[in-house]
């Protein structure tokens, strides 16, 4: 596949704000997909902790990732996800869940006095390294394949993106994963940078995911699918190696089919070190 990148750079806009840092250090999604371009021959390892609340349910993990950039315009992005306390009302469980490994190339490039904007293609393939047979499941128990795009622009104060994607499952035995169809937008405000330094900011994402039933021996399942809306604020923090983040996400929407658990909150912080 022939895969071909347009840049246009008219005029570079001032190294202030959220242009304080290379980019590997810029704000980026917290919880979106994609937007992991960082630069040729560098290194970044990402340490991740959540616990998400459910009404009958909750999940406590860790998730190692590495990201490498393979050229300016394109890297691969490892994860590979730990459940450390799964629980529903009847049990509990832990250990290895889904790994994923995630291509990602920017076709578009361009620059102006305000900044700097960029479109990417995405492409990932999760593997079933998690237990399904569990309780509760650490892992979905099949592989899947995930499709998107992004387009964000940085400027000095403001950065802002969107990022539609949908992710196919493969069959496991007679059960088949509806598929999942992302729509996600964030912005991002600087609060105070330092060029050459720092750069602290509150980021603002809204992330959509509308699932189709399940479908069992052919037969759909009622208690499967429906679309939720997540809001997700964040205090961004990063230095030209360290990078913090940590936010909260909330339910705005949840209109599932049947009888689903529901999400109450859904709190994570990260930290990455770039090499």
């Amino acid at each position: 596949m022939l895969f071909i990148s347009v840049k246009l750079f008219a005029v570079e806009p001032p190294s202030q704000g959220f242009l304080s840092l290379p980019d590997s250090q810029m704000p980026g999604p917290f919880f979106s997909f994609g937007q992991n371009i960082i630069g040729k021959n560098v290194l970044q390892f990402y340490f991740a902790s959540g616990y998400q609340k459910l009404t009958t349910e909750q999940y406590l993990d860790i998730e190692p990732s590495l990201i490498y950039g393979i050229s300016e315009n394109a890297s691969i992005y490892l994860i590979a996800p730990v459940a450390i306390d799964y629980r529903d009302q009847e049990s509990h469980s832990s250990g290895f869940s889904d790994s994923t490994i995630q291509l990602e190339y920017a076709f578009f490039n361009s620059s102006n006095a305000q900044g700097y904007g960029q479109a990417t293609i995405v492409g990932a393939v999760s593997f079933p390294t998690g237990s399904y047979n569990k309780s509760p499941p650490t892992g979905d128990g099949t592989s899947s394949l995930f499709l998107g795009t992004t387009y964000s622009f940085t400027g000095v104060n403001w950065y802002g993106f969107v990022s539609p994607g949908v992710e196919l499952a493969s069959k496991r035995h007679d059960t088949l994963l509806g598929t999942q169809y992302l729509y996600q937008l964030g912005v991002a405000k600087n609060i105070h940078s330092v060029s050459d330094h720092y750069i602290f900011a509150f980021m603002m994402e809204i992330d959509g995911e509308y699932d189709q039933k399940d479908k069992v021996m052919g037969v759909l399942d009622p208690d499967s699918g429906g679309n939720t809306i997540f809001i997700t604020p964040s205090l961004w923090y990063s230095t030209k190696k360290l990078i913090l983040q940590l936010g909260i996400s909330l339910p705005l929407v949840q209109q599932l089919n049947g009888d689903q658990s529901k999400n109450q909150y859904f709190v994570v912080g990260s930290l990455g070190w770039t090499f």
